[in-house]
């Protein structure tokens, strides 16, 4: 079908949405550093620089755009390889997941926080998101229908999406109650008592999110291995003679 991409187009596709935003986030301002190092103004930091677009406004429109444009191909990639369209949303949404790394205007460095890595440091549900990207590529539709493994790993990685978004929306609600609380409450007042046994597994989410995320891209990877074996050993269920019969003929 002319709709359909094939994983080759969808690479393109990925790559140059990749690169754009590459050039948006970072290439302006790397231009704008070496400009103002070349006129002898020693005084912008590289860090300076990179923060005219996440220490701005500017850092969540490049990224939210960025999420934006990988809906589409993805959809049009998922639905060439005969899987449900509700799993195209798995790399727009864990991408968009990091969207506070590149919010870094309370910050004094160079990004802001993510939630998904213990330090905060590494954008892991980016990262994630590009590596299922990538499996798509290389995946292969099966002729017929999917395989029971196949459909095992795609549960899998339901399952596995789920809980992250169910633990990123559990930090936020747990962040939001903390301001709350101190908001509201006196030095005197106790909180809630479910709420330091909360606030201290919301902790432990950010532990085991990378796990979760390896997880994620470990059954994507064999769900990609799985495809192209059976892509490569589906063949045709009959073997037709070179010698064409003709009616009457004897067997």
């Amino acid at each position: 079908m002319a709709s359909e991409l094939s994983g080759r187009k969808f690479g393109w596709r990925l790559v140059w949405r990749v690169l754009l935003f590459l050039i948006l986030m970072f290439g302006v301002p790397l231009v704008i550093y070496g400009l103002d190092r070349f006129f002898g103004d020693p005084e912008v930091t590289l860090t300076d620089a990179v923060r005219v677009t996440t220490g701005t406004i500017a850092g969540a429109y490049i990224y939210l755009l960025f999420v934006l444009l990988l809906v589409r191909p993805c959809w049009l990639r998922l639905r060439a390889l005969d899987v449900p369209a509700g799993f195209s949303l798995f790399v727009p949404v864990l991408i968009l997941l990091d969207l506070p790394y590149f919010l870094a205007a309370n910050s004094t460095g160079m990004f802001g926080l993510s939630i998904g890595w213990p330090d905060a440091e590494v954008p892991v549900y980016l990262l994630t998101g590009l590596g299922l990207a990538a499996t798509m590529i290389f995946a292969q539709p099966k002729p017929n229908v999917l395989l029971a493994s196949q459909r095992w790993l795609g549960g899998t990685m339901l399952i596995i999406n789920v809980v992250i978004l169910g633990g990123y929306a559990f930090i936020f609600a747990m962040a939001y109650w903390l301001h709350v609380v101190e908001e509201t409450l006196s030095s005197e007042d106790a909180p809630h008592p479910a709420f330091v046994p909360l606030v201290l597994a919301s902790g432990r989410f950010t532990e085991i999110s990378p796990m979760l995320c390896a997880a994620l891209f470990g059954s994507a990877v064999l769900w990609t291995i799985v495809s192209r074996r059976a892509s490569t050993g589906a063949g045709p269920a009959t073997v037709t003679s070179p010698v064409a019969r003709r009616p009457g003929t004897l067997e």
